[in-house]
């Protein structure tokens, strides 16, 4: 096995890892490779027991599949916490805001639970539940269930956000190596996080420095169209400086 081919059934692990599930032709796009080669690598990896072939691509085996969400949530938390508390003070008094889904999402809604009288939207099953006995007003999008992040995508979702007018965003990524903007596990993520940021007057990506070092399947904006980084001061200093000339960078 030759070093490239190596190299992509790693990352193809990471995103089974990271989404519970990979697409052929998304994986295929995504190396520059034909679907046959796809094929052939997730064959591979349901030789080696991590992934079960299914129509148009493969899931990851069960033997793995111990609710990722929850373990990406149980990771970093003091960092995560941190930035959150961060985000904390640039959340509008009463106005409209929107929660993507992800762990360090989860932590700012957590941090909400004592706020009053904000109208939050998200596509998020998890920051639904913990907000949903607080006294703001919280909406759900509709849309198609990810089981594996409890978000809400497709169609339905971005349809619904046009009828909004958020004041702040709040947004996650997967991680932003070798791009010049955040990224995530999906197209149909990528297309609602770019609904999200054409409804929104001041859009924020929440992160820890770890996602400085990982990116995922499709970028969903360029930095010059973020207000605001925020993620914790471990971040590549000069990989910072950088996003620094397209946007605003908070270190905490």
């Amino acid at each position: 096995m030759n070093k490239k081919t190596a190299e992509r059934r790693d990352r193809l692990k990471e995103m089974l890892m990271t989404s519970g599930v990979v697409s052929s032709n998304e994986a295929a796009s995504m190396f520059s490779v034909s679907s046959e080669t796809i094929r052939k690598d997730l064959l591979f990896l349901e030789e080696q027991g991590f992934a079960k072939k299914s129509y148009g691509g493969a899931v990851i085996s069960t033997d793995y599949a111990e609710t990722p969400f929850d373990l990406r949530n149980n990771k970093n938390v003091e960092t995560k916490t941190r930035v959150a508390k961060k985000a904390l003070e640039y959340v509008p008094e009463k106005g409209v805001i929107l929660l993507d889904a992800g762990s360090t999402l989860l932590f700012l809604a957590e941090c909400l639970q004592d706020r009053e009288g904000l109208t939050v939207i998200t596509n998020s099953m998890s920051v639904c539940n913990v907000l949903s006995s607080s006294k703001n007003y919280v909406y759900i999008t509709g849309g198609q269930v990810k089981g594996v992040t409890m978000s809400l995508v497709g169609l339905w979702a971005t349809n619904c956000l046009d009828s909004v007018s958020i004041d702040a965003a709040f947004l996650g990524t997967s991680g932003f190596q070798n791009f010049s903007g955040p990224s995530t596990e999906s197209f149909p993520e990528a297309e609602l996080k770019k609904k999200i940021l054409e409804r929104s007057n001041t859009s924020y990506v929440l992160c820890d420095s770890s996602k400085c070092q990982s990116s995922a399947l499709a970028q969903y904006a360029l930095w010059s169209e973020i207000d605001y980084l925020i993620t914790d001061e471990f971040a590549e200093t000069e990989r910072m400086e950088q996003i620094r000339q397209s946007t605003n960078v908070i270190l905490v």
